[in-house]
């Protein structure tokens, strides 16, 4: 969640198969454009204006499936987790600087560092990359693979009441705390240095639409093909009249 204007600031949809312990993520960009009615038809004013219901309603015809289940987070729960695993080593890709004016300065330096809270929040929030939202993608797809690698370490599994109760104030889910605790034992186990991919649904970032710039159009065909192969949870492939991804004319 966008704690600046009540959006959607990060949306990803998941994939984990327990059996072969893979976990497939796709990013789905903020601006992403679809065919709403609100004046600004970017995806991520779903969440702003209907919640995660509306933000589900807006994925189905883009993924050609409802997902089955949500976990909203906040985006502060990065400093709470991060601090309590003692920081997370991570390379940061680019100086970055930022002052919104209202109190939250982004100040890191290009290079391998050990990244305390508040500075994790920072690199997740920064957007200034010369691709724009893409490389901001790259950079959260990056931390959040070394930040599972890292919290879930046989090192860290004594400190599970603990992330426990940074879950229950940071994130909002409809799954039990049975199926979280399966979940996360079946993740134990896993390699997040190979069983864990990321990909982001390819576009045009710089479509314009009924004057309003910057819309992220989709390219429907190479969407289709990431959808099958990381997260399609049927036994048969989605298909192209299963989706409806809204191009301008």
């Amino acid at each position: 969640s966008d704690d600046g204007n009540g959006n959607a600031d990060t949306i990803m949809v998941g994939a984990f198969d327990v059996k072969n312990k893979k976990i497939s993520v796709v990013s789905v960009p903020r601006d992403t454009l679809v065919d709403v009615s609100r004046t600004v038809k970017k995806i991520n004013g779903a969440y702003g204006q209907g919640g995660v219901e509306q933000l589900l309603d807006e994925l189905t015809p883009i993924l050609g499936f409802r997902p089955d289940h949500y976990i909203k987070v906040d985006i502060q729960a990065f400093v709470d987790v991060v601090n309590l695993l003692g920081g997370v080593s991570f390379y940061v890709p680019c100086d970055m600087y930022h002052n919104d004016g209202a109190g939250f300065i982004i100040d890191l330096k290009q290079g391998t560092q050990w990244l305390n809270g508040n500075q994790a929040l920072q690199l997740v929030r920064y957007r200034g990359y010369a691709n724009a939202d893409l490389g901001r993608i790259q950079t959260q797809q990056k931390f959040l693979q070394q930040l599972a690698k890292q919290t879930l370490s046989i090192s860290n599994v004594a400190k599970v009441n603990e992330f426990a109760k940074i879950l229950g104030k940071y994130f909002d889910t409809d799954l039990s705390v049975t199926e979280l605790a399966y979940f996360g034992t079946a993740a134990l186990s896993m390699d997040f240095s190979n069983d864990i991919t990321f990909a982001t649904l390819p576009g045009d970032g710089a479509t314009s639409y009924k004057g309003i710039p910057w819309y992220y159009q989709l390219y429907p065909a190479e969407c289709l093909e990431i959808i099958n192969n990381a997260v399609n949870p049927y036994t048969t492939e989605i298909t192209a009249d299963m989706t409806n991804i809204f191009q301008v004319k």
